[in-house]
């Protein structure tokens, strides 16, 4: 058995279930995934300022791209930070309670709202899921970067879209005089020589590629983004709603806005103080800890 300094019990390893061959298969992957999408915000990085800023230039005035380069490094950075939050931040282990139930699986003493993970070999304080992308659980530990996460990457696809509109329509006719490689204004650029040593054609792969990433990045984050935002309105998970504990599916997803204390539930999931906080702690990177990581806290 271990102790911790308390000398309460946390682990019976001698009476634990062993963890599948499977399982520790796919967090392999699923390590994978996470480099595949530093991979893809390095791609889009690239893109923003090396094709659409200066392609964009010459439709838009300057004031407009530097905003639309203030505004992407700022999402941007909210996007690594609540990512790098949201996959580090590992779940709260719990200690004894009398009254608290043992979990079948880890042997390890859990309130009513934690639930057992497989792949992450523990119980979870208010579990959400098990995200392949983060190869970490979604819990009260980091639900919120979780969620603040999702917004960013989603806003940030929007706003990658609305920016580079021309770079889109006439990035798809290679042969076009307007293409990155055949445009005469763009000579200024000192890397345009070596972009375009292959001719338009990686160039023209580059910039359908951010197209078609960013709007299946729209369409998919941007689903679970509200999906997330109802289930947050109503304070239930998704175990939870696989359960059938609390409000009907159909009513989780049709009509959030209408949910009983929809701001008390906001306010315990953003833990958020005053109206002060909100600017600070929404629009900002912040560590703060949310009334769920608190209360999960409260058991470890």
């Amino acid at each position: 058995m271990v102790y911790d300094q308390s000398f309460i019990i946390i682990r019976d390893d001698e009476h634990r279930i062993p963890i599948p061959e499977k399982w520790r298969d796919y967090s392999v992957c699923f390590e994978i995934l996470r480099y595949i999408f530093f991979c893809m915000m390095f791609f889009i990085t690239f893109f923003v300022v090396f094709i659409a800023g200066p392609f964009e230039l010459m439709y838009k005035s300057g004031w407009i791209i530097l905003a639309f380069y203030v505004v992407s490094a700022y999402l941007m950075t909210n996007v690594l930070y609540h990512y790098h939050k949201a996959c580090s931040l590992k779940p709260i282990k719990m200690r004894q309670l009398d009254r608290d139930p043992i979990c079948s699986m880890c042997k390890t003493y859990k309130p009513s709202n934690a639930h057992h993970c497989q792949m992450c070999d523990t119980c979870v304080f208010d579990m959400d899921h098990h995200c392949a992308w983060i190869n970490n659980c979604v819990g009260a530990h980091n639900h919120r970067h979780f969620f603040q996460f999702l917004v960013f990457l989603f806003l940030g696809a929007i706003v990658l879209v609305i920016n580079s509109t021309n770079t889109f329509y006439y990035g798809f006719y290679v042969g076009n005089d307007q293409a990155y490689c055949n445009n005469t204004q763009l000579s200024y650029l000192l890397w345009r020589d070596l972009l375009c040593s292959y001719g338009n054609l990686p160039i023209y792969f580059c910039i359908v590629g951010a197209f078609y990433l960013s709007f299946v990045t729209i369409i998919m984050v941007g689903s679970l983004v509200y999906w997330n935002f109802a289930m947050i309105s109503f304070g239930t998970t998704l175990v939870k709603v696989l359960r059938n504990e609390g409000a009907p599916v159909w009513k989780i997803a049709l009509c959030p806005l209408l949910a009983p204390h929809f701001k008390r539930n906001w306010r315990r999931f953003l833990g958020l103080r005053g109206r002060r906080s909100c600017c600070r702690r929404l629009l900002l990177p912040s560590g703060h800890k949310d009334y769920n990581q608190m209360e999960a806290e409260s058991y470890s």
